[in-house]
């Protein structure tokens, strides 16, 4: 939903891209039983034909080992070059996200120079 508005919003984000960052943490075994193929596959295609953005990169951190399978089987359904841009870290290569991401840019709370979470969703309008 926030990248809704942002598209709504902000013009720049549509001409100059995005980049996403998609945390597991909160993700259990059995909300993996509800990720069915069909449902990859839509999200997939929501992503790449229906968002008017640039997917820039979609990053993945403290993802279980258990869901590089199903990362692995999206890059293929999204084609060689959107699927490069899909990087998933696992706990123990967190730091390399900071090639891809610089620290400037991420709240405190993944280890950036920017505010906490809490304070930044507070920035945004209702």
């Amino acid at each position: 939903m926030i990248t809704d508005i942002i598209l709504n919003e902000d013009d720049y984000c549509v001409i100059q891209g995005q980049r996403f960052l998609v945390d597991f943490s909160a993700f259990n075994k059995n909300q993996l039983l509800r990720v069915t193929p069909t449902l990859c596959q839509k999200a997939i295609l929501c992503l790449k034909d229906v968002y008017p953005c640039r997917l820039k990169g979609f990053y993945i951190i403290n993802m279980h080992p258990i869901f590089e399978s199903i990362i692995n089987v999206g890059k293929v359904i999204m084609g060689k070059k959107l699927g490069s841009r899909v990087v998933a870290y696992s706990k123990d290569n967190a730091q390399s996200l900071y090639d891809n991401i610089p620290k400037s840019a991420l709240p405190a709370d993944y280890g950036g120079e920017g505010e906490t979470i809490e304070a930044l969703t507070g920035n945004i309008k209702p």
